[in-house]
């Protein structure tokens, strides 16, 4: 008989009310008391994912599933491809991850990320760069950028496109919001 290693599973409820960008739409707009504790349940998310040393990576409205169509719906963070595993140093996390691809939808990186991944375009189009290329990527991994901040970034923007319906993100850059927005009111 072969010994294999254990696999583990995750088990979770069935989502019925869909993400979390088509809940905002029925019950977000006009509502900021919806979206302000659905910010919280999903900060709530973070806090415990970041707890067990696990960054996401790609944090989206697509990403929460909502436990109902109700107004009172909860959300429950999906779509693990891209988390990474980390290991506390401190203040802050190192992934163990020994993979340089970043994996994510580019509306919701944040700028270190967006630098990282124009830095390894530039590399992987330099012609000269073939033979040294794996060495720089041992050295600048994704390691340095997959920290719990990403996450938190990427909620940061669902926020603000909740409540800014114009919301102009440009990709590695942060949000611009309209300076007549009354986002907050």
């Amino acid at each position: 008989s072969s010994t294999q290693p254990p696999r583990g599973f995750m088990v979770m409820p069935f989502a019925e009310g869909g993400c979390l960008r088509d809940w905002l739409t029925t019950h977000g707009a006009g509502q900021p008391h919806h979206a302000l504790r659905i910010l919280h349940q999903c900060l709530e998310a973070l806090a415990a994912l970041h707890a067990c040393g696990i960054v996401h990576g790609d944090v989206k409205p697509q990403n929460f599933l909502m436990s109902s169509a109700s107004a009172t719906a909860i959300p429950l963070l999906a779509d693990f491809d891209t988390s990474r595993t980390a290991t506390d140093m401190g203040d802050h996390f190192v992934t163990t991850s020994t993979q340089t691809k970043i994996a994510g939808s580019t509306r919701y990186l944040s700028p270190e990320v967006q630098q990282f991944v124009d830095r390894e375009v530039a590399r992987a189009s330099s012609a000269a760069a073939s033979a040294s290329a794996t060495a720089s990527r041992n050295e600048n991994s994704s390691d340095s950028v997959m920290t719990p901040a990403i996450d938190i970034y990427a909620l940061g923007v669902m926020w603000l496109e909740s409540r800014v319906s114009n919301l102009v993100v440009v990709p590695g850059a942060v949000p611009s919001i309209p300076a007549n927005c009354a986002a907050f009111t």
